[in-house]
């Protein structure tokens, strides 16, 4: 029978769903039945394939029983397939629509559905998403709906939907304890748990509409939704720890000072715990007094504190802290000695002390309670520094000898830094001289200065003491060897502001004026802090006169060691007739006859008082016209008849100073001849040198001159050297024959010009400027010390400058 109603039945074309239903029935009342569960999933199919509930028609009871009977049977496996699924969202759909109206109800029909098609590689995730908004969609306060959705979000990995859902599941449940963990939860998933981090928010995680469009929140918005969960769970249990902690830890880690501050008087209301409260009220105090900048509102949660609690140490320690700030001093004093009277700690007894030493010796000063309050830390920390050094001083203020040798004795026993050791032996030093003791005060002195030789302190106190006693002998060698160190140390490092005011002074002490006002020019060219050059050490303004450099003693200091006399009188014997006939090519110097400058017009107006004054001959001046702003400036000097001198525009407008040691640079090679030498490079001059001392030496050769060359040169000698010098030219022909290093006689003829430039110019800054203007760097701004100490002419320039050396002869110059 039940295969006839399937097959043919008698009044259908085909069976119907309620006949398919009538078929299962009875197949389920057989006592072997197989064939149910695929009659009942047909049966569902047909009533699925139909259209939607009629109206205010009540669904037929037959459709009701079948649509649950599918949802439990397996898949069919004859005719058109049918899902759990699909089943139960269609009774959820008849559930809904009157006559029953049942919301409740088909949200749990809806949910079951969504269960019965959620797998695990998200297959149907678009349709589980739909049945489960649309459950909630009927019942938004069911609790098992929202806990599913939730779980389901947080299970694809959509936090921040999950979170929102979690909040909607702690106002759907009723036990005030499930709701504030729900609220937690809800918290968590936004990240504001304790130990998150700002980090935590730092990057805005997407959310998903309803419509499936992604949404950016902000990482501000993340925080206030999690400060608003957590919020809402402490209204729901005020006394919840976990809840304050997180919405505390949330406010400080995202610098939410002013709602942290809120929660925190909030909690205060509502806390019977003393403990608690006071560490409330001190946490307070730290925002009112630093990001809230409320330090009345902080002094008043300091004072509640102490209202109750008189000797709470810290909020006694806080408090003269915001008193100090205020600059009330006495008050802050008197508060850190209540707090002293009930501290048993001794390192912060020592601290307390010490701030009330500082206290009675830079804000309220009382030198009786300072050395009070010293000495206690003496107490606690016998080998305490700033005790000593403080108490020391005030002794020493006080005239109380005894004791303040006493306490910088202990100092410098325990002191490592020689600078400061230096500086306690001065003051004991100064005690003994009080006492009488000269003998002791000058082994004070002494030892000052062996523990920091370049200390200018130290230094001045021993140079005092040296002229007091008379001895002169003593004080010579002391500023002597100072000298010579800080001149080694300032060499090494041309831009130590203290090494050379060190020099400065020192060098004024011995009397060396020239020295002195170098060493202050370059400190005011090099030194970032201080660019003020003083008054003794102004250059003159009109330069010096060379003129006495005509006498052979005070020229013979002008060159340096490495030029020997015999080359010198070689170039000043042939120089004349080694270029005779010999014209440069302005073309190859870079300057054109426009450049040239007459007599009478600036800078040569400048130049030919100086040519006067060496004696220089005719000469001819060009300035080329500027055509790069930056790089090496022309500075030459090319022997001929007569000469030419070559200088930049650019070291022109360097002014006075500069045009003068330019002068004086280039009209002194002239004038002696030495522009031959360094007109080439140190293998041109030994190649001259070698064609000279072959003309009694045939067989002579230096090793750094290609053979070729010395030839040519050796040809040229002879052809241009008159037989009447002959005589007068081979005894310092042979004495040249020895072992030269050219390099060092090429600077040195060199850098003995760039000596008397800088007599003329009386300005080591002009100098070092044009020198290194002429390298390609120094023409505008502050001087680099990386600059001079790569380059060997300002180097040698400043060490001359530095010397004993230039101060004689700038005397000799006067």
């Amino acid at each position: 029978f039940v295969r006839a109603l399937v097959e043919t039945p008698p009044h259908e074309s085909s069976p119907s769903p309620p006949t398919l239903a009538l078929a299962a029935e009875l197949d389920e009342g057989r006592v072997v039945g197989g064939r149910a569960a695929d009659l009942w999933t047909l049966a569902a199919a047909g009533f699925a394939a139909a259209s939607s509930p009629r109206g205010g028609d009540s669904p037929a009871p037959t459709e009701l029983k079948t649509l649950f009977q599918a949802a439990d049977a397996p898949t069919v496996h004859i005719g058109p397939p049918a899902r759990a699924g699909d089943a139960l969202e269609r009774i959820a759909a008849l559930t809904a629509v009157p006559p029953l109206e049942d919301s409740r109800s088909a949200a749990l029909f809806l949910l079951e559905a969504a269960a019965r098609d959620d797998d695990d590689d998200g297959a149907m995730s678009a349709t589980v998403e739909r049945r489960l908004r649309a459950a909630i969609a009927h019942d938004p306060a069911s609790v098992p709906v929202v806990l599913a959705w939730r779980r389901w979000l947080s299970r694809i990995g959509r936090t921040d939907e999950a979170a929102a859902a979690a909040a909607a599941e702690g106002e759907a449940l009723v036990d005030p304890e499930l709701r504030v963990q729900a609220l937690l939860r809800a918290a968590a998933l936004l990240g504001a748990s304790s130990g998150s981090g700002r980090a935590a928010w730092a990057v805005a995680p997407m959310a998903i509409d309803p419509d499936g469009s992604e949404v950016t929140e902000s990482a501000d918005a993340r925080v206030d939704r999690a400060a608003a969960y957590l919020s809402r769970a402490l209204q729901i249990a005020p006394h919840d720890h976990d809840a304050f902690s997180r919405l505390r830890t949330l406010y400080e880690e995202n610098g939410r000072s002013q709602a942290l501050a809120e929660l925190l008087g909030v909690r205060l209301q509502t806390t019977s715990n003393p403990f608690e409260a006071t560490a409330l009220r001190l946490a307070r105090t730290e925002l009112f007094a630093g990001s809230l900048a409320d330090p009345a509102r902080a002094r008043a949660e300091l004072e509640a504190i102490l209202h109750k609690e008189p000797h709470h140490a810290r909020a006694l320690g806080r408090l003269a802290d915001l008193e100090q700030d205020h600059g009330n001093h006495v008050g802050a004093a008197e508060l850190l000695i209540r707090q002293a009277f009930i501290e048993r700690s001794p390192p912060k007894l020592r601290e307390l002390f010490l701030r009330l030493g500082r206290i009675y010796t830079q804000h309220a000063p009382d030198p009786k309670r300072a050395i009070g309050a010293y000495s206690r830390v003496l107490q606690l920390d016998a080998g305490n520094l700033e005790a000593l050094e403080e108490l020391s001083r005030l002794y020493l203020g006080l005239g109380e000898n005894k004791n303040a040798v006493s306490m910088t004795e202990r100092l410098i026993q325990l002191e490592l830094i020689p600078a400061r050791r230096a500086a306690y032996h001065v003051r004991l030093g100064h005690l003994a001289e009080r006492g009488g003791d000269v003998r002791t005060a000058g082994q004070h002195f002494r030892r000052a200065v062996d523990e920091a030789p370049r200390d200018i302190e130290a230094l001045g106190e021993l140079v005092r003491h040296l002229e007091k006693a008379r001895d002169t002998v003593g004080r010579r060698t002391l500023l002597d060897r100072a000298a010579a160190d800080l001149r080694r140390g300032i060499l090494a490092a041309p831009g130590d502001a203290t090494l050379l005011a060190a020099l400065m002074a020192v060098s004024r002490w011995r009397g060396r004026a020239a020295t002195a006002a170098a060493a202050a020019e370059l400190r005011a060219l090099t030194d970032t802090a201080d660019d003020k050059l003083p008054d003794w050490a102004a250059p003159p303004a009109a330069g010096r006169r060379v003129a006495a450099l005509a006498n052979p003693s005070v020229d013979e200091q002008t060159f340096t060691s490495a030029v020997p006399p015999s080359v010198r009188q070689l170039f000043r014997l042939l120089g004349p007739v080694l270029w005779e006939g010999t014209r440069s090519e302005l073309g190859r110097l870079g300057v054109e006859k426009t450049d040239r400058i007459a007599p009478g017009r600036p800078p040569r107006d400048l130049v030919d008082p100086i040519a006067a004054e060496l004696a220089a001959g005719p000469f001819e001046l060009y300035v080329p016209a500027p055509r790069e702003t930056s790089g090496r400036q022309p500075l030459l000097v090319e022997p001929g008849k007569p000469p030419l001198i070559v200088f930049g525009a650019a070291l022109v407008r360097l002014g006075p100073h500069a045009v003068r040691f330019m002068a004086a640079r280039a009209l002194r090679l002239v004038a002696t001849h030495l522009d031959i030498a360094v007109a080439g490079d140190p293998i041109e001059l030994g190649a001259w040198l070698t064609g000279v001392i072959r003309q009694y030496a045939p067989d002579y050769r230096h090793p750094d001159v290609p053979v070729e060359l010395a030839a040519a040169r050796t040809t040229r000698v002879a052809k241009l050297m008159p037989r009447k010098l002959r005589q007068e030219v081979m005894p310092f022909a042979m004495e040249s024959s020895g072992a030269l290093d050219l390099p060092a006689l090429h600077a040195g003829i060199r850098d003995g010009a760039n000596r008397v430039g800088l007599l003329a110019a009386g300005s080591l800054g002009a100098a070092l400027r044009v020198v290194l203007g002429a390298a390609g760097s120094g023409l505008d701004g502050r001087i680099s010390t990386a600059a001079i100490k790569r380059d060997a002419q300002s180097m040698a320039l400043l060490s001359f400058a530095l010397s004993d050396e230039y101060d004689d002869l700038v005397r000799a110059l006067e």
